[in-house]
């Protein structure tokens, strides 16, 4: 209802301005409409770099005044040109023709005046929803319901009406809007209504180094930032937050994200799987498994004693803490606390500790237990029971042997018990996330060779110059790697 009410009022207001300025500024304000319109995108471009000029430094400015600017531009220009030639046409008129010549063209000019501004008014109808078709596909796609206020509130009202009086496919048909933008607002909406999409979208191929840039650790340890995102608050707000504001003010990450193929990062967010980047398999975080890993060894190692396997397990411990970040620019990056130290404080601990369980006390001289004495009869029983028994005679008493001495072995004392999982954790979160090692990768199918450079700290599995190359396979979705003759099974998360 509301789309008709608009309609009816531009109607009356272009056909009584129509009326009131004549055909002649009515045709060349309509034709520099319809000319802003298929022109404002082709040439936003050109004006783009004004935007910055006037303080509007944010990305999303630098987007939609682009063509708003060239549209005005265009129109204001057929507006100059009309007023010149209807004050031509009016100076003949007034002074070179007759009376009666100038008042029919003056009458003439009136009434041809209310049918162009008829159809101006039709033509701002068509801009006006043109505006509410375009702007109201994303601000519905992010819209918060029932939350939601201000002028994004009328605007999804506005597209709601325009849908319902099926004015909405007049106006798609003349839209000249970039397949890109509907793209994009299709992504926000993915996003803004599914918190389960974030990380995700952390996992896209192109945005894996983007997400290890300050700009994006912010947002993910910002708790607050967090909550603005799972409640789904109103998408002004997010906008307008400091995290959001830092990111697009770094036109580096502004490029960069003009650069994504939008396509592609859709159909990822839907299926999980980028078509675009598909066939590079080890592209992706991935993270030790130690379960897996230990299993592996176990295989390989068919002599494993306990100790080793209780060793090993508390080395893997340490290694699940490591993530390798592998993106596509065929870069990769390992990143973690650096664990050299408390690696080799705790498990040298455990070793020690295990050498000592190990050992076996000496064993303790014991005294011989005295000699049983003889048996006595009874005075109840029978001489006859005594005599066949013998338990009336006194046996010999031996000489008792001097007692040995009694020596006693002092055991050897363990060492402490290494401690447990749960304090070893709780020191390696007070430890800062480095890149402790950064390189490159090449192959493809399932078989890939990585070269890491140490960056920070000592790599647990480097050589002599802090350096690693690593043999990389893909099999059952899972990465097996082999440093130093071990193999180490990870998983993408």
């Amino acid at each position: 209802m509301t789309i008709w009410i608009i309609c009816a009022l531009l109607f009356a207001l272009f056909g009584a301005l129509g009326y009131a300025k004549g055909a002649i500024r009515m045709i060349f304000p309509l034709i520099g409409l319809m000319l802003g319109v298929f022109l404002a995108v082709p040439l936003g471009p050109i004006v783009k770099p004004v935007v910055p000029l006037v303080g509007l430094k944010n990305p999303i400015w630098s987007i939609l005044l682009p063509p708003v600017i060239v549209f005005f531009l265009i129109s204001i220009f057929f507006i100059i040109v009309g007023f010149i030639v209807h004050w031509k046409v009016s100076l003949y008129y007034k002074y070179s023709t007759d009376d009666y010549h100038r008042l029919s063209w003056e009458r003439l000019n009136k009434r041809l005046g209310v049918s162009m501004g008829m159809v101006a008014g039709a033509a701002y109808t068509l801009l006006l929803g043109l505006v509410i078709y375009i702007l109201g596909y994303l601000t519905s796609q992010v819209s918060a319901g029932e939350n939601e206020t201000g002028l994004v509130r009328y605007l999804n009202q506005a597209r709601a009406d325009l849908r319902s009086t099926g004015l909405e496919k007049t106006v798609a048909a003349l839209d000249p809007t970039p397949e890109n933008y509907y793209l994009a607002s299709d992504i926000l909406g993915l996003v803004y209504h599914n918190p389960l999409l974030h990380n995700r979208l952390s996992t896209y191929p192109p945005f894996l180094s983007l997400a290890e840039r300050q700009e994006f650790q912010d947002v993910a340890n910002d708790t607050e930032f967090q909550n603005l995102l799972a409640t789904q608050t109103a998408v002004g707000q997010i906008i307008n937050h400091p995290k959001t504001q830092a990111i697009l003010n770094n036109q580096e990450i502004v490029q960069q994200l003009q650069q994504t193929d939008l396509k592609d990062l859709l159909e990822h967010l839907k299926s999980g799987e980028s078509p675009r980047f598909a066939h590079i398999k080890i592209l992706g975080r991935w993270q030790l498994e130690p379960y897996a890993t230990l299993l592996q060894e176990k295989k390989h190692r068919s002599h494993m004693t306990t100790a080793e396997m209780r060793l090993l397990k508390q080395e893997l411990e340490f290694m699940k803490n490591l993530a390798l970040v592998v993106t596509p620019d065929n870069n990769v990056m390992l990143k973690g606390p650096d664990l050299m130290a408390l690696i080799n404080k705790y498990v040298g601990e455990m070793k020690a500790y295990m050498e000592g369980a190990s050992r076996k006390p000496a064993a303790i001289a014991r005294a011989p237990a005295p000699a049983p004495a003889p048996p006595t009869a009874s005075p109840n029983v029978s001489p006859q029971m005594a005599q066949r028994y013998r338990l009336g005679r006194s046996a010999p008493v031996p000489t008792p042997a001097p007692p040995a001495p009694v020596v006693a072995a002092t055991p050897a004392a363990p060492s402490a018990a290494p401690p447990s999982p749960a304090t070893i954790a709780a020191e390696i979160a007070k430890l800062p996330v480095v890149v402790l090692a950064q390189g490159s990768w090449k192959g493809d199918g399932n078989s890939y060779e990585l070269t890491l450079q140490a960056r920070a700290g000592n790599l647990p599995f480097a050589d002599a110059k802090n350096s690693a190359s690593i043999a990389a396979e893909l099999k059952d979705e899972r990465l097996y790697v082999t440093v130093a003759g071990e193999t180490m099974v990870l998983e993408k998360f």
